[in-house]
């Protein structure tokens, strides 16, 4: 396997990784709650370093939220990044 593919098997990863993480928190009864919400934007964190912006939406929709309140609790809380 030469680089490129590497690289891209590694991105393809994280994607699927992720659309785990959006799927299971959104299928969460209490999808709309901060507290799982936070939980969410950590293990996005987790994943990628920080959390991206392109992603937002998506997260946003998979809860049944508006993204600007995924925007708001990453502006609240200092841990969270928005850029690598």
């Amino acid at each position: 396997m030469n680089d490129m593919d590497r690289n891209e098997f590694r991105m393809q990863m994280k994607e699927d990784q992720w659309q785990e993480i959006v799927d299971y928190y959104g299928g969460q009864k209490d999808a709309k709650s901060q507290d799982n919400i936070v939980e969410m934007l950590r293990e996005v964190q987790e994943l990628y370093g920080y959390i991206p912006s392109e992603k937002t939406s998506a997260m946003a929709d998979a809860l049944g939220v508006k993204q600007t309140l995924l925007l708001q609790l990453i502006k609240l809380y200092p841990s969270f990044k928005k850029a690598p």
